[in-house]
């Protein structure tokens, strides 16, 4: 009996030593590479699969993160018996980031060494990787290229409500956590969006007014955001803007507010930049300032009285 597939990750490397039987006739090597701009994470699905033999891995391996222009490598084989004797081998792989819903792509292999594509409508919607019979058993599937996702116009800066009435830790808490920005961004992108948060934001609704902003208080505050998110730093703890109602009441302070820039992507997403920048207003109603402004000075801590 044969032992199981031996999938390793390689960066161009040749593997030398394989264990016994790896090199039978009815062998194949399939090579995927990543030849996207960004990481990709493969999965030899732990479903889907029939009579397909291992090495030393399982089903079920996970390649994360594989970056752009590195591959890993599958070699593997038929199983013997046990009721896979002229039946159709098959398996399946998953990328994440897929191309919307496509994310697998299902294989069959015969025991000759022989892949294809698995075709027809039992498998809807396969991942949009390109394969290629490179000859003597062995082959290559690449990752779909994704578009480079780039910022379209200026980041508009804007106050967000953190809380009002009521400000306690666990309430300011909870709400915080919707600021912060949860897409898996690569560095194409990343540094589009650092590189418009520096080119400075753009803002409406600030005191009624829309335009850009000029000034160089403002425009550190844009180099700022974009040194925080460039480091990661979206997660905003504002448990220091926590108060009392007996404080809130003491300093005229009706509601908090989170500045933040609000960035759209080319391909539709919107990312919500929180910054370290907040404000109180003693109605509900949207501080009518920019953030390190005079009026922003003082206003959380009963320096300023805001009717």
């Amino acid at each position: 009996m044969k032992n199981s597939v031996l999938l390793a990750a390689i960066a161009g490397a040749s593997i030398t030593a394989w264990p016994p039987n790896a090199f039978a006739n009815d062998a194949f090597d399939l090579y995927v590479k990543n030849i996207d701009h960004q990481p990709v994470t493969m999965t030899l699905s732990s479903e889907n699969n029939n009579c397909f033999e291992t090495d030393a891995k399982q089903l079920g391996e996970v390649f994360e993160n594989v970056a752009p222009g590195k591959q890993v490598l599958i070699h593997a084989w038929k199983k013997s018996g046990h009721g896979c004797n002229g039946v159709q081998g098959e398996f399946e792989l998953v990328f994440n980031p897929g191309v919307g819903v496509k994310t697998a792509q299902h294989f069959d292999f015969d025991s000759d060494g022989g892949l294809e594509l698995t075709q027809g409508p039992g498998h809807p919607n396969p991942y949009p990787g390109k394969f290629t019979d490179d000859g003597n058993h062995r082959y290559t599937y690449t990752t779909f290229e994704n578009p480079v996702v780039t910022v379209v116009g200026a980041p508009l800066g804007s106050w967000k409500l953190i809380c009002e009435q009521i400000c306690n830790r666990n309430i300011t808490s909870q709400i915080t956590k919707e600021h912060n920005t949860t897409h898996t961004l690569s560095e194409e992108t990343t540094r589009s969006i650092t590189a418009s948060l520096e080119s400075g934001l753009e803002f409406k609704d600030v005191g009624g007014i829309k335009g850009k902003i000029e000034t160089a208080e403002e425009h550190k505050v844009g180099h700022q955001m974009a040194e925080e998110f460039r480091n990661g730093e979206t997660q905003i703890d504002a448990s220091n803007y926590v108060f009392t109602p007996e404080q809130m009441k003491a300093f005229n302070i009706f509601a908090i507010w989170q500045w933040i820039a609000t960035t759209q992507l080319s391909d539709g997403q919107q990312i919500m930049i929180g910054s370290n920048k907040f404000s109180c207003t003693s109605d509900a109603s949207a501080p009518a300032y920019f953030p390190g402004s005079k009026d922003d000075i003082g206003a959380c801590t009963g320096a300023l009285k805001h009717n």
